[in-house]
């Protein structure tokens, strides 16, 4: 069944909609898009554009894109892959912009710097590109996670910090990571490689460990676990998630490699501190997730994170329900 994962903006939040073939409003415009399945955007209505093995698609040519008819001007339409507005159709699926006639490839920041290496704390803090810090990873979790940043060649990360410099140490070719908290941000954006993505997720004031202070911008919440994957065309061989909704973010991340032509088997999703919470705020990943290692994985360790697989069986809708439920869980 061919599924597409949607993020519509508005002053509500982020909603997502999956394989939606039918109008959401409107009528069916007269574009041979809504006749071919790719994307169209009328009126706020849509249907889906048809995405391929690893990120390809039928770049969208519909006619109101091109002459800016019957679009919805005020806020657009986000897909996992597209991004159409009254005046252009972005098909970030195929690294494609269409706008006026002209094609504009859009990069995946990708930049061999380097031989790949395993991680050494002996060495990195001999170089001063690492030391550990207070209160987030254990010595179990920073080996799991280094081997996984050696193995994987795109990396994308919800909470930003010692986790950063560990992937950059490794020379992890493709790098994204998200936070709450725009100062830190920036702190780690000035001590990592010049090509890494960053990006910050606004959902008002925060307090110690990027946590809500108050609730005041709570319509802005389900972005934060999905903002940045929606400006990601590709998907990533590993998604670290040590931010703040972390439920949500972990079924995002399924969802982003699901929409990007990844099988389970070709991405791992990591989180940390599950074995704090897996028995209450983070039970609901388990439905999802399987661990193959770190924490409840068949190996012993004293982790706190766990890497998991896709749990087998599960449906796109079946993810989606689990983000709907946790997009506005801090936690």
């Amino acid at each position: 069944m061919l599924v597409t994962i949607l993020a519509l903006g508005s002053a509500t939040g982020l909603r997502f909609h999956v394989n939606t073939r039918r109008r959401m409003k409107g009528q069916l415009c007269g574009s041979h898009a809504h006749q071919e399945g790719k994307l169209c955007a009328c009126d706020a209505g849509f249907a889906p554009v048809k995405l391929g093995r690893h990120g390809t698609a039928i770049p969208c040519e519909h006619s109101s894109a091109n002459e800016g008819t019957n679009h919805d001007d005020s806020s657009g339409v986000i897909l996992f892959g597209t991004l159409a507005t009254s005046r252009h159709c972005l098909c970030l699926a195929s690294n494609i912009v269409k706008e006026r006639g002209i094609e504009i490839k859009i990069p995946v920041s990708y930049k061999v710097w380097g031989e790949r290496r395993k991680f050494d704390p002996q060495v990195a803090q001999q170089e001063g590109a690492w030391k550990a810090s207070n209160g987030g990873l254990n010595d179990a979790d920073r080996m799991i996670l280094a081997q996984t940043y050696y193995e994987s060649d795109s990396v994308f990360e919800t909470g930003v910090g010692e986790s950063t410099k560990i992937c950059a140490f490794t020379k992890v070719p493709r790098y994204t990571g998200v936070d709450n908290a725009i100062s830190w941000l920036g702190e780690v954006m000035k001590i990592s490689p010049p090509h890494y993505r960053f990006h910050w997720a606004d959902i008002g004031p925060v307090g110690a460990w990027s946590h809500p202070k108050d609730k005041s911008a709570i319509d802005k919440w389900p972005f934060s676990s999905s903002g940045a994957l929606a400006a990601e065309s590709e998907a990533f061989d590993f998604y670290f998630v040590d931010g703040r909704f972390r439920v949500a973010s972990v079924a995002a991340c399924m969802l982003h490699a699901a929409a990007h032509g990844r099988s389970p088997s070709e991405y791992k999703v990591g989180i940390h501190d599950f074995r704090k919470r897996a028995a209450w705020g983070y039970k609901d990943v388990l439905l999802i997730g399987t661990p193959i290692e770190g924490y409840l994985s068949p190996n012993k360790t004293t982790a706190d994170l766990a890497i998991l697989r896709r749990k087998e069986g599960v449906t796109d809708d079946d993810i989606l329900k689990i983000w709907e439920k946790h997009k506005a869980d801090a936690g």
